[in-house]
């Protein structure tokens, strides 16, 4: 009587000296769907830990720069009698200073002696120390 072999059936083959079978020879299509379905719901389970840390780490880098800065500025001002004129007056080499996000900090003088600095934060968007924007803390 003859055997029914499914169709896609791998006839088992030798390695090593030891017979083979297919489960054991290759991975199938099922056991990799359920391989990348698992990775799947790792990477959704954990990214938004690490999104939320990456941020948290973000803002903590912004606002230890922001507090450098104002020590700068607030050198700048004993220095000089003035408040600088762009935030490039304070840091060596005279570049603009960036935030982690890439953009450079911003600042604006609210009177003769007072000044706010801020990152425009994860958006990048200017909102004027408002909404995710990071500020100096008070």
């Amino acid at each position: 009587m003859p055997r029914y072999f499914p169709p896609g059936h791998r006839w088992n083959r030798v390695q090593d000296g030891v017979l083979i079978g297919r489960s054991e020879a290759s991975i199938g299509l099922l056991e990799s769907t359920l391989l990348v379905a698992a990775a799947a719901v790792v990477d959704l389970t954990f990214s938004d830990d690490v999104r939320q840390r990456l941020d948290q780490a973000q803002r903590g880098v912004a606002i230890a720069d922001i507090a450098r800065l104002a020590q700068e500025v607030d050198s700048y001002i004993i220095e000089n009698g003035k408040l600088p004129v762009s935030l490039k007056n304070v840091t060596e080499g005279g570049e603009a200073p960036v935030d982690p996000w890439g953009k450079p900090y911003a600042h604006r003088v609210k009177g003769s002696f007072e000044y706010v600095i801020w990152s425009f934060g994860p958006n990048g968007t200017n909102q004027k120390g408002k909404g995710d924007d990071v500020t100096r803390p008070n």
